[in-house]
């Protein structure tokens, strides 16, 4: 949901034409950007922590013997939670991104749902084979988990280390965004 949300946020502005309703107002260009980049950030917010509040309530219902406990398990999901919340915003921010440099909400749907997919088959085929330069790479850094619950994928990578990655190309992700988003034209 959250990929369709920011693939579809500016993409779908310029595909039926209402972005230049937003250009005609006296606000700069990246502050229409940023301002939609923050809903997107809020709605993966508030998504994933509707699917907590469900979780929860079903975890009470089906083990109210155990809900009273707050044992090791507990604390291991809630952590989940967190993590997958880190990887789901820098999933959110690549389609976003997408969405801002194409006109085409399909693309910029599509290829981040792709990467969803396919991003773990790659990471463990370079793990098994001990390519050190995939390490380098995003998708590699964006679960944190292992740093807290296991080792790390690759040698060498740190938990500062993948933050700064993943700090990294959010960075530069958001920042082809406004450039693109600034310098391109509506036709009208």
């Amino acid at each position: 949901m959250c990929i369709i949300i920011a693939g579809d946020m500016v993409s779908s502005e310029f595909e039926k034409g209402t972005i230049k309703f937003l250009f005609t107002r006296p606000v700069k260009r990246v502050k229409i950007l940023l301002s939609k980049y923050i809903v997107v950030i809020y709605t993966i917010i508030l998504l994933v922590l509707l699917q907590l509040f469900m979780s929860m309530l079903l975890g009470f219902v089906f083990y109210m013997d155990t809900a009273i406990t707050l044992d090791q398990r507990v604390l291991v999901g809630l952590g989940g939670y967190l993590f997958q919340l880190i990887e789901i915003i820098v999933m959110g921010t690549l389609a976003f991104c997408f969405s801002a440099l194409t006109r085409s909400s399909v693309f910029s749907i599509s290829v981040p749902i792709f990467l969803v997919f396919t991003s773990d088959v790659v990471i463990t085929l370079l793990e098994h084979y001990q390519y050190e330069a995939g390490k380098y790479l995003l998708f590699a850094n964006t679960n944190l988990m292992p740093y807290f619950f296991g080792e790390p994928l690759f040698e060498g990578m740190t938990l500062p280390y993948s933050i700064i990655n993943v700090l990294v190309h959010m960075v530069f992700f958001l920042f082809l965004s406004a450039l693109s988003f600034t310098k391109r034209d509506v036709h009208v």
